[in-house]
């Protein structure tokens, strides 16, 4: 957190999966917080990968709702090839911005294998 928002006050709460999201946003207390960072990586692709946009989309939706003054922010790491999953991440990225784009401000990693957005 520290190389993302240097000279800034800021706190990592780790979470591998979206479950576990789900439960650090409904189990914290982040009044005062101006910014939630949701970052997603490949830990679900291989179980429910089917579920990750609209799993993202109920994070992001309890974080705006209970948090109103935080803007939720998601992170999307494209995993790198060979891919372990069913769901081509392009196919995910597309999920993540037709149902989340209003309510989240979406982003991805810039390396070789980003995919734009």
């Amino acid at each position: 957190m520290k190389r993302l928002f240097p000279g800034r006050r800021s706190a990592q709460i780790w979470s591998p999966t979206l479950s576990k999201a789900m439960e650090q946003i409904s189990n914290n207390n982040f009044q005062g917080v101006k910014h939630i960072l949701i970052h997603t990586g490949t830990n679900d692709l291989t179980g429910h990968n089917k579920n990750i946009p609209h799993m993202l989309k109920e994070i992001a939706m309890k974080a705006t709702r209970e948090f109103p003054a935080a803007r939720a922010q998601a992170f999307l790491e494209a995993p790198d090839p060979p891919y372990h999953s069913t769901v081509h991440p392009s196919r995910l990225h597309r999920d993540m911005i037709i149902g989340c784009s209003n309510i989240i401000h979406l982003s991805h990693h810039l390396r070789e294998t980003a995919m734009p957005l």
